[in-house]
């Protein structure tokens, strides 16, 4: 009982931090690669007059840029398709 506690209020927000911030750094590199520059993910603070474009993807000094949050979504998500590519491969070969 006292270790799910401790799991719970300790250990599970620092895995959530780790994986979105692994996330966030994979699709720094990965978005500008798929998009062919044309979008990037929010990096810099919003000091820019922004208009909405695609709700989560804004366009910002002429170029688009993904919120932060979802751009860590892509990056999980592109992790998640690799490892259960790699898996598959691996078990058809």
């Amino acid at each position: 009982m006292p270790l799910r506690v401790i799991s719970e209020i300790i250990i599970q927000p620092i895995a959530e931090l780790a994986v979105q911030i692994f996330g966030y750094f994979t699709s720094r590199i990965i978005v500008p690669i798929f998009t062919l520059g044309l979008v990037h993910v929010e990096g810099e603070p919003i000091d820019a007059i922004v208009a909405l474009k695609f709700g989560r993807i804004q366009r910002r000094n002429n170029k688009l840029v993904m919120d932060a949050e979802l751009g860590a979504l892509v990056g999980i998500v592109f992790w998640l398709i690799s490892v259960v590519g790699i898996g598959y491969y691996l078990n058809n070969t």
